[in-house]
């Protein structure tokens, strides 16, 4: 319902996030919605969240249909601000400006102020808090620890859950991880019923892969590498492509 589009970009206050924002193109109202937050190769909740915003855009914006779809990665640094400036002190003309944590076109602005006077070499007020080569080992002590638990526990789950199945059974526009000949196999079968089999471990530190049904792309739990159908890189830190196994 164009009637009920907001007029200006909101985020909600409580949870969960979600942020909306309208844009009008000829006789058409586009609502671009974000909200719901999953870890990366987590195919259920990447499925949960889904549903659920779209649940929430039927009831409170009368969204009709559906026009696309997809995920995007943001990452947080364990102290809760972004890394911006020098990369470090043996490279001082390459700059970097990375964890925003979902807040880009607040902390993205904020970054190019900081990069923009470091290179013309004025002072920034803001400089040595989002320090790129900063330590604090305090500050992000919990979170690091906990994250790191839970990459051992994905790459454990991983490797126990693996079992034989059939890739007969893959329905068209379906995926699955699967143990074939003792290899666990990423496979994903397409609409037009050829299937793209891949190895299902991340060539970065071997985590077990998940399926993204939005994007369509094996995701990596425990670092957020992702990968095409076709094993290629997509999102690092992930450098070597997955390697392609024969369908049998």
């Amino acid at each position: 319902d164009p009637a009920r589009a907001p007029a200006g970009m909101f985020i909600s206050a409580d949870q969960p996030t979600r942020s909306v924002r309208a844009a009008r193109r000829g006789e058409r109202t586009w609502l671009v919605a974000v909200g719901g937050a999953f870890k990366p190769g987590q195919p259920d909740a990447a499925r949960r969240n889904f549903d659920e915003l779209v649940r929430d855009l039927r009831r409170d914006h009368g969204v009709g249909e559906i026009g696309y779809a997809w995920t995007n990665e943001d990452f947080e640094s364990m102290d809760g601000l972004p890394f911006v400036g020098r990369a470090s002190s043996s490279s001082p003309h390459l700059y970097v400006a990375t964890g925003f944590n979902a807040w880009g076109i607040t902390n993205g602005t904020a970054a190019g102020m900081i990069l923009a006077d470091l290179i013309v070499g004025r002072a920034n007020p803001w400089a040595e808090v989002f320090d790129a080569t900063r330590i604090k080992p305090a500050a992000g002590a919990r979170t690091f620890l906990s994250e790191n638990l839970g990459v051992g526990a994905k790459l454990v789950e991983g490797y126990v859950k693996g079992r034989e199945r059939s890739l007969e059974a893959l329905p068209p526009g379906s995926a699955a991880v699967l143990k074939l000949g003792g290899k666990r196999t990423a496979a994903f079968r397409d609409e037009q019923g050829q299937v793209h089999a891949v190895s299902a471990v991340c060539t970065h530190l071997n985590c077990i892969l998940g399926w993204n049904p939005v994007d369509r792309t094996w995701d990596c739990p425990c670092h957020g590498s992702r990968f095409a159908p076709d094993g290629s890189v997509l999102h690092g830190p992930a450098t070597k492509p997955l390697e392609r196994r024969e369908p049998s």
